[in-house]
């Protein structure tokens, strides 16, 4: 398996590389969602060799109607890196992305390294920042003719993020997220109402992931920002294509996906 591994690895890292599509790579791991997180760590060092700094994470499959889609019983992660990040108003370079589709996000900043998993109730005290995010997903597999082992081993398809400004959670909290978040692409726009529970829910994700980041050997680090799952289907995003998003509490952001 350890050879089989090392291929999947260097077939997703070489396709993120030269922005090209390859083959599902489930058959070489055999299904084994272990075998998938090695791959994905595998590929994370190899980033890490680059110079690329490790900048937070994501979670996928946040809804029991995704996980069934892809026959999972829990989340999924991924990692982020530094080149990945941009902030609102960016232009984003083309270059390295297959087929991206854009995620409506909350993010949260990591306010203590979290090495031992602290209780249910005492995490959310972590999540001490809170930001409106847009994640880029992209998969290296030909197509997104993936299934949960594909996903895993591409990092969690993580393309690239967008994120906002980040405000006191609990003050937000407080106030509450009433309202609808929207994205609009081009002049297509797409809404949906915000459930009350948007960030108790991002945070049961997101203690989720603190756990499973000690168990693959990298726990979340202070500092480190958390995308916490789509808010609303993703959009398909078009080379060239402006892309503007917003919620009310959490102001708006916008960014271009450049030619």
């Amino acid at each position: 398996m350890a050879a089989n591994v090392e291929t999947a690895a260097g077939m997703l890292f070489d396709a993120q590389k030269h922005g090209r599509s390859c083959e599902p790579v489930r058959s070489l791991l055999e299904g084994h969602i272990d075998a998938a997180y090695q791959v994905q760590t595998r590929n994370f060092h190899r980033r890490l060799d680059e110079g690329h700094k490790l900048v937070g994470r994501k979670i996928g499959l946040t809804t029991l109607t995704a996980q069934k889609a892809f026959n999972a019983d829990a989340p999924d992660q991924g990692f982020l890196l530094s080149d990945m990040m941009y902030a609102s108003g960016a232009c984003i370079p083309w270059q390295g992305f297959i087929e991206p589709l854009a995620e409506v996000e909350l993010a949260f900043r990591m306010a203590a390294t979290v090495e031992s998993l602290p209780s249910f109730e005492e995490f959310p005290s972590l999540l001490a920042e809170i930001s409106l995010a847009v994640e880029i997903v992209d998969s290296r597999i030909a197509g997104w003719k993936i299934d949960l082992t594909d996903m895993i081993a591409d990092n969690g398809a993580a393309g690239a993020f967008v994120i906002g400004d980040f405000m006191l959670t609990e003050a937000v909290r407080s106030s509450g997220l009433n309202g609808s978040v929207f994205c609009q692409i081009g002049q297509n726009r797409s809404e949906q109402v915000l459930t009350e529970k948007a960030i108790d829910e991002g945070a049961e994700a997101a203690y989720w992931l603190a756990g499973k980041a000690i168990e693959l050997g990298v726990p979340l680090q202070k500092g480190e920002i958390i995308l916490s799952g789509s808010l609303m289907p993703p959009v398909k995003i078009r080379r060239g294509a402006s892309v503007r998003t917003g919620i009310e509490r959490l102001g708006s952001l916008d960014f271009t996906l450049g030619r």
